[in-house]
């Protein structure tokens, strides 16, 4: 092996190192957050598994919606004819 092949593998060597611990601090990071995101990752999911199910649950709430809530229906409508300007 040459000088250049040796340190070469000496980097690589350091960067796989500091690549694990980077990977080690950062799942150590995560933790307390995996409790608190257990319920949206449960809603994804589902949503992932049904996405058939999921798209008509979406459009039955946007008609609930606009029917309980008028002016945000009218808002939106507003927001979507501004965008096409």
């Amino acid at each position: 092996m040459t000088w250049s092949a040796r340190e070469l593998a000496r980097r690589r060597a350091a960067l796989v190192a500091r690549c694990s611990q980077l990977r080690s601090e950062v799942a150590a990071a995560a933790v307390p957050l995996q409790a608190r995101l257990a319920p949206a990752d449960r809603v994804v999911t589902a949503v992932r598994a049904h996405p058939l199910l999921a798209t008509l649950a979406g459009g039955a709430a946007v008609l609930l919606a606009g029917r309980f809530f008028p002016s945000l229906s009218r808002v939106v409508r507003v927001a979507l004819f501004l965008t096409r300007l």
